[in-house]
């Protein structure tokens, strides 16, 4: 018998990636794929019968500094304002407003202070705009 030697890295079968994106999302007939690059990123291109080409990325799991998601997400924004399409990062201003929504309900149910309250109580005792 051989001894088996323990996997520090390994790849996924591009069979099993395109079963995965077939199960998960929702793309014209059966796929084709194939392994474009192992890396810390595997990289899989994806086609449909009818020609469509598709990347689909694996990341491994990976402490990331503020600098590396910076510049990714300027790059797929950069790629996104040149109509190429990408799965393009959701500004953080828009994320904030969904947060800001869902907390005041939260507020209203705990009595904490909100910024309305604060705007509210500040413009009250002035007068502008005379």
């Amino acid at each position: 018998m051989v001894p088996s030697l323990p996997v520090l890295y390994s790849t996924p079968l591009a069979e099993a990636v395109a079963d995965f994106v077939s199960t998960h999302y929702d793309l014209p007939g059966s796929l084709e794929c194939k392994l474009l690059r192992r890396g810390w990123n595997d990289t899989f291109e994806v086609r449909t019968k009818g020609g469509e080409r598709f990347v689909f990325r694996i990341s491994k799991r990976r402490a990331r500094g503020d600098a590396d998601v910076a510049s990714e997400t300027a790059f797929l924004a950069y790629l996104d304002g040149e109509d190429i399409p990408v799965a393009a990062a959701i500004p953080h201003e828009m994320v904030l407003l969904d947060l800001y929504a869902a907390l005041r309900p939260v507020d209203a149910i705990t009595g904490a202070t909100t910024a309305d309250d604060i705007l509210n109580r500040i413009f009250s005792t002035f007068c502008i705009g005379k």
